[in-house]
């Protein structure tokens, strides 16, 4: 089935969602009851381009706000550490299609984005502000796609997809990682990580039908990528000691660190080598 590209109307919709921590229950760890706020924001809008009935377009977005805190309940040398750390987040959806008919042409240019943000990820109980992470997600992705009629029985559709992907992981603070078991984590969160992938799928299928009958053939190529990692996990190390006391005296048990080279890139194709083809009978 072909559908058309054009709308001759406008229409759109807008929707709104709130929530407040008035109602929550009291936390019993915390020194002050948590300040939390949850914002949901949604819309979308689709209509022709112009005056023609030849171009539409389609747009939607979703925003989500989430302001939230860790509670921290943990043991140091001058006695209980307690507070609420804030660790908001951040979503955001984008889509936008263009469409226009030509003669024997619909042509379709999309373009997709997610962008997520996370503040102070990995804090609460013992786990102290200092180590906390910071992380972030950002994907685009621009897709073209063209139908062509050549006859009422031969129809052919060619997609391509590009896309990239940036997913960064830094530490708050560049320091050595600090563990006092059953007192408190401190120092730099050592949790420094950067993938990044650039990849393009591809396709293209000829359909002819004739009576009941649907010949159709093409070429797919699910994915062709290039991957890079550089991780810089504990790349200056992490003290471990087991009292409060072996603390104060500069007893570590253990010292962990990572070396060596932290960045790498590598290829990734997944495609068959030969076109395929399926038959699609109707029943007789």
């Amino acid at each position: 089935m072909i559908t058309k590209a054009a709308a001759s109307a406008y229409h759109g919709s807008v929707n709104f969602v709130f929530r407040d921590n008035r109602w929550n229950a009291r936390e019993p760890f915390a020194a002050a009851k948590p300040r939390e706020q949850r914002k949901i924001l949604e819309t979308s809008l689709t209509g022709p381009l112009g005056s023609g009935k030849k171009s539409s377009f389609l747009f939607a977005a979703t925003y989500q706000l989430d302001d939230a805190e860790s509670i921290v309940f943990a043991n140091g040398l001058s006695g209980v550490i307690r507070g609420n750390i804030p660790n908001p987040q951040r979503d955001v959806d984008v889509s936008a299609r263009v469409s226009h008919q030509l003669d024997q042409n619909t042509i379709s240019l999309r373009y997709e984005s997610l962008d997520q943000y996370r503040r102070n990820q990995g804090i609460g109980g013992v786990v102290l502000a200092a180590a906390a992470t910071n992380f972030r997600n950002r994907e685009d992705a621009f897709t073209y796609t063209q139908t062509t009629t050549f006859t009422p029985k031969l129809i052919n559709e060619f997609r391509i997809l590009f896309g990239k992907e940036y997913q960064p992981t830094r530490s708050v603070h560049a320091a050595p990682k600090i563990v006092v078991l059953d007192a408190f984590t401190d120092g730099g969160a050592q949790s420094d990580r950067l993938q990044t992938e650039y990849h393009t799928t591809f396709h293209d299928a000829l359909s002819r039908s004739e009576g009941r009958h649907t010949l159709r053939m093409g070429i797919d190529v699910p994915d062709i990528s290039r991957r890079g990692l550089v991780d810089a996990t504990n790349f200056q190390g992490t003290f471990t000691f087991s009292s409060l006391e072996d603390y104060m005296n500069e007893r570590p048990f253990s010292f962990i660190q990572q070396a060596g080279r932290a960045r790498s890139f590598f290829g990734r194709r997944c495609f068959p080598v030969s076109s395929w083809m399926t038959f699609d009978c109707g029943r007789i």
